[in-house]
């Protein structure tokens, strides 16, 4: 069984396998043998043996979970990301083994790795037997017995595959985050829960909070997250406390990106297709007078159309036509025998043409990553009624504690919940923004089209700037280089937004 977790069977090669790190870090846990490693790996019919190993003693090293969960701190009951991989990993493995099999409440298929088991039946298969065979601790502790300090509090409502939840931490997890609180992981499953959580304030979900620097919202394709009272009340200690929030969204599969991506090829081909019978079978020759404003008009119509219009099918069709005639005039404005000095473009002419079709590259594919930013925001507000409110809760007591704690702040609540699902995040500068009547619509959402574009038109300035035989355009061609490469070095350090914010100031 050691040798399965560790080693995943040969035809899984094509996901992730727990590094050497993780290896390692498992070998130099403190306090806990080998023989425990096998304990918590162990499963069904062996757990029976290894309960009887430790009754007779032959386990001396098993830790006793209560007694490590009251001398670990609560906010140390984390996770790391490798641990994340790791344990996606021991999932596939456990599937593909028979361990987790579908029940009546959840009919997951086996063979799917995009949603999987929802995280109920992966806490009852797996997480519940491994971590009582090992001493009841959570699996956070089971992996690290000293703790890890919390930096990063994951929030989500337990419907979510495993596999949907864990490929959109993974991707999502924040620059300099180190260590996750996940309640699934991080509290002992075979303990007494209820006791742990009867005081909210007191909590280990609110302690671990209040020591993260960022708080990750986990949407899930069943029901909205608040919807449940827990994330609701873990959105007002968020809020309360001016953490950041953001929202995971998964990595957008290669298919996606690729079918748009070759319908703008496709459109180029034509476009160029259509410029080379121009020029030698229908009219050979440079562009004529009409030819050459008849392109501009023609050009800067996608243009807008891709930069106003919200409907993706029209900006889609902006696009398609903007490589497509771009194409046309870059074929045409190059070929031999054709006359520079009648429109005064050339090759430069060319150039221009090719960067606008980039342009319209690069934005069909921010129009399919914008698609995917919307997706996961309609999950946010799939059921939700707009308060948090009528969010319900299985105990009552804990409901009552709870609407009791957040008293008169659930309008504010209600309303840093809808900045989070407009903008994809939530913070105090865009609660300002928004109180201010600035539009925050995906105001986390970089669009990489315009700015990159930016940098190429300025990129091709300074080329035609140093072709001249006079040093104060070489001197002000250093100057745009200077600034180009310092914007781009400044503004990687800056936090998720305000890169944002840079990239469209860039483009304006």
């Amino acid at each position: 069984q050691v040798a399965i977790w560790f080693n995943p069977p040969t035809d899984f090669t094509p996901y992730r396998r727990p590094g050497a790190a993780m290896k390692a870090q498992t070998q130099k846990i403190p306090r806990v043998s080998s023989a425990v490693v096998a304990v918590a790996t162990a499963t069904g019919r062996d757990m029976e043996a290894n309960d009887a190993l430790a009754n007779q003693g032959c386990i001396e090293e098993l830790q006793d979970g209560a007694v490590m969960h009251r001398r670990v701190p609560k906010d140390h009951w984390c996770v790391s990301r490798t641990d994340l991989v790791d344990f996606e990993c021991r999932v596939w493995s456990a599937i593909q083994l028979g361990q987790i099999q579908p029940t009546t409440l959840d009919e997951f298929d086996p063979c799917d790795r995009s949603i999987g088991p929802t995280l109920y039946t992966i806490n009852e298969q797996l997480i519940k037997p491994v971590t009582k065979a090992a001493g009841r601790m959570s699996w956070a502790l089971m992996l690290h017995p000293d703790g890890l300090k919390c930096d990063l509090f994951i929030t989500h409502a337990w419907q979510e595959g495993v596999f949907e939840f864990l490929r959109k931490v993974l991707y999502s997890w924040p620059r300099g985050a180190r260590h996750a609180y996940c309640c699934m992981l991080a509290n002992p499953q075979n303990l007494d829960i209820g006791g742990l959580i009867s005081n909210p304030r007191e909590s280990p979900f609110a302690l671990a909070l209040l020591s993260a620097d960022f708080m990750l919202v986990v949407p899930n394709h069943r029901a909205s997250i608040y919807m449940r009272l827990w994330c609701a009340y873990e959105a007002f200690l968020a809020y309360e406390n001016d953490k950041v929030i953001q929202v995971a969204s998964a990595p957008i599969p290669t298919r996606c990106l690729l079918g748009p991506s070759l319908w703008v090829c496709t459109a180029t081909l034509c476009g160029a297709l259509a410029g080379y019978c121009r020029h030698f079978l229908l009219l050979p020759g440079h562009l004529t007078f009409v030819e050459d404003y008849v392109y501009w008009v023609v050009v800067l119509l996608p243009w807008l159309g891709s930069s106003i219009l919200d409907n993706p099918t029209a900006r889609r069709a902006c696009h398609l036509c903007g490589a497509a005639v771009n194409a046309f005039y870059a074929t045409t404005a190059d070929m031999p025998g054709h006359d520079p000095a009648s429109h005064g473009q050339g090759s430069k002419g060319a150039g221009v043409a090719v960067i606008a079709i980039c342009f319209f590259f690069l934005s069909e594919i921010d129009r399919v990553r914008n698609a995917a930013a919307g997706f996961e925001a309609e999950l946010l507000r799939n059921g939700y009624s707009g308060s948090i409110c009528d969010a319900s809760c299985s105990v009552q007591s804990d409901a009552d504690y709870i609407f009791s704690d957040i008293g008169t702040m659930a309008k504010e609540v209600d309303q840093a919940i809808q900045i989070l699902i407009r903008a994809g995040m939530w913070n105090r500068s865009l609660r300002v923004a928004a109180q201010a009547g600035v539009d925050i619509k995906d105001a986390t959402h970089i669009e990489f089209a315009m700015p990159l574009t930016s940098w190429a038109v300025q990129l091709l300035v300074v080329l035609f700037l140093l072709e001249q035989d006079d040093w104060l355009c070489w001197l002000f061609a250093l100057v745009i280089l200077v600034l180009q490469v310092s914007w781009f070095i400044s503004i990687a350090w800056l936090p998720r937004e305000r890169r944002v914010f840079g990239g469209k100031s860039m483009a304006k």
